[in-house]
């Protein structure tokens, strides 16, 4: 069964078809919600082909219902009727940050990308509480200032991504202590992740999610 509310109501609803980079790739009509997926056709002559498996964003418009956004992995694609399956809704602070998901992991920080132990650069272990497909919070006893450049490296299911990062925000004071420690929180922007590292990243976000939903059913 799929995991969702949507409601029969948005059947013959327009909707754009979305990167999670918000670029606009298809609009279509949704034709089906079915149990299991969600069939849609286009809204004018073809709809543009998908990898199967690939991580899509939909904005779906109805006058009564009002505006629904959700990210959704794709069944089946071919110019007259995608399906997508695992819908997930975005509620409002996350259409602005990016779909978030909570973690209980530790990663590290670097001013360079080599993270190398037997260099002078300051390698720091922090703390991640959530990671969306935008960035993440993360929790730090180093002082970073807001608006530098940092480098992270973080191991999601044994696959390494090592990206450039900025730091936009910071709490004033600890934000929290571990292992009797006192740490600041971040609010972390990823600057630019290669197209391997966001098919990883969102992989990891869907699977995540499961694991999340099916502990709350």
């Amino acid at each position: 069964m799929m995991n969702t509310t949507i409601d029969k109501c948005y059947v013959g609803s327009t909707c754009e078809i979305r990167s999670f980079g918000n670029e606009l790739l298809s609009i279509g009509v949704i034709e089906e919600i079915a149990d299991d997926y969600i069939a849609i056709v286009p809204h004018n002559e073809r709809l543009r082909l998908f990898n199967t498996s690939a991580k899509l964003k939909l904005n779906i418009f109805n006058s009564k219902a009002g505006l629904l956004v959700i990210i959704a992995e794709v069944l089946t694609s071919s110019p007259f009727q995608l399906k997508i399956v695992e819908p997930l809704k975005i509620i409002d602070h996350e259409r602005r940050s990016g779909f978030r998901v909570a973690v209980d992991m530790w990663a590290k920080v670097s001013s360079d990308s080599r993270f190398s132990i037997f260099e002078s650069y300051d390698v720091q272990i922090v703390y991640i509480n959530d990671v969306s497909i935008c960035g993440l919070h993360m929790f730090s006893e180093k002082i970073y200032e807001v608006g530098s450049m940092q480098w992270v490296m973080l191991e999601l299911e044994n696959r390494t991504i090592i990206t450039q990062i900025e730091i936009i925000r910071k709490s004033e004071d600890f934000a929290m202590t571990r292992n009797g420690v006192g740490l600041y929180e971040y609010g972390i922007r990823f600057v630019e992740l290669r197209p391997e590292d966001d098919d990883r990243l969102c992989s990891f976000l869907f699977k995540r999610q499961r694991e999340i939903s099916s502990k709350v059913k």
